[in-house]
């Protein structure tokens, strides 16, 4: 049996089938009230490399628009490196709690998923990094993340926590944080101008 992991939330969450709640679609929305179904779900992935900077476990659905976004960076002079990409269930677990013992339940779940309530487990989330740096909270401003900003979502990915939608989000800003959700949903929704997935897809959001 594991243990550490914070009580289930008290608002229930959606787990019915519905728009967005496939796990196995990119356009699925996974957020404090919208938990993978099943929580233990594992999706389909493969490791890939990442221009020679370093490589990735993601979804096999956006293998391809990774690879060329890696590419693109690398030509561009800005190589992306990969701080964190697919995280398992049983990793998420061991992820949230290291933080909870860092910040206490409150302060971790204002920047790290509960086990089942996290991106990374579809596989279609990842954390950018410059390659060789360690520290997330340096990558604001660097060339790699100021070309992300610009170029992503011309590959299928956005940017997805942002200090604008962190009310529906439920999560700090997180200029690393990439979600994939394929080139013509990422075109529409930067189109669109709203500032996240639940405003995009209409989808609840919030805290717990």
């Amino acid at each position: 049996m594991q243990t550490g992991v914070s009580p289930a939330p008290t608002t229930k969450p959606s787990t019915s089938g519905g728009p967005h709640m496939d796990p196995s679609k990119i356009d699925v929305v996974i957020n404090k009230k919208h938990p993978l179904n099943p929580l233990t779900y594992s999706p389909s992935v493969a490791t890939v490399d990442c221009a020679g900077n370093g490589s990735a476990i993601i979804n096999v659905q956006a293998v391809q628009d990774f690879q060329a976004m890696c590419q693109a960076a690398a030509a561009a002079g800005v190589p992306l490196g990969v701080s964190s990409s697919y995280r398992s269930y049983s990793n998420q677990i061991t992820t949230y709690n290291y933080w909870v013992k860092q910040s206490g339940v409150a302060g971790a779940d204002t920047y790290s998923a509960r086990p089942g309530y996290s991106e990374h487990q579809t596989g279609l989330a990842i954390d950018f990094r410059v390659p060789g740096g360690a520290v997330l909270s340096d990558f604001p401003g660097t060339g790699q993340q100021k070309w992300l900003a610009a170029n992503a979502p011309s590959f299928g990915f956005v940017q997805r926590y942002t200090p604008e939608n962190t009310p529906i989000t439920g999560y700090s800003a997180e200029s690393w944080h990439f979600r994939y959700i394929g080139r013509v949903n990422a075109e529409n929704y930067i189109r669109s101008g709203v500032g996240s997935l639940e405003a995009f897809w209409n989808i609840p959001g919030g805290l717990y």
